[in-house]
């Protein structure tokens, strides 16, 4: 049985649920969205089967998933781009948000990196994947919301205004970098 991480409204672990209860009981719980990127720097979407329970049909990130019991964001993001991608591609963390889903505040971790490999994509997760521009997917989350999960499309937003700003990782690189620049 897969366990997820029940989580207050500050995503500090209050137990462990069925994934089958969590939502049903109203607990707070951990997704993680991973957005991979080509040489061309466009990003991997993937459609979801139409037998999928939630979502289905849509097109949402290279790979999301449920955080579980011993797991943290990063090694759940891993994961899911190992089962559903059958990669391995190294990732680093954008951004971290919450958003409502019924009676459930879900924290939601986007992480991203390069992808160099083909994908194997795991049919029971991915119905079909493709490669597209951040702007031209933004415009299309614009014209026809229907076919993107909603996830995914607050993931874009969010995403899109983090890398505005500066993702920390950059930040803290151009941090060391000054202060080496100073000896």
């Amino acid at each position: 049985m897969e366990l997820l991480i029940a989580v207050d409204d500050n995503d500090q672990v209050i137990g462990y649920s069925p994934k089958e209860d969590i939502q049903r009981k109203g607990f707070n719980y951990r997704c993680i969205q991973v957005f991979l990127f080509n040489a061309k720097e466009e990003l991997l979407i993937c459609r979801r089967p139409e037998e999928k329970k939630k979502f289905a049909g849509q097109f949402a990130a290279s790979a999301m998933g449920h955080v579980r019991k011993g797991e943290d964001y990063e090694q759940a993001a891993i994961r899911e781009m190992k089962q559903e991608l059958g990669v391995n591609a190294r990732i680093r963390k954008a951004i971290k948000f919450s958003v409502i889903d019924g009676n459930n505040k879900v924290f939601q971790e986007v992480w991203y990196g390069a992808l160099a490999e083909d994908i194997e994509p795991d049919k029971t997760e991915i119905a079909e994947s493709r490669y597209v521009n951040l702007d031209d997917l933004r415009q299309a989350m614009a014209v026809n919301p229907e076919n993107f999960a909603t996830p995914f499309i607050e993931a874009v937003k969010a995403f899109v205004e983090q890398k505005e700003k500066g993702f920390p990782q950059e930040e803290e690189k151009k941090e060391e970098q000054a202060g080496l620049d100073e000896f």
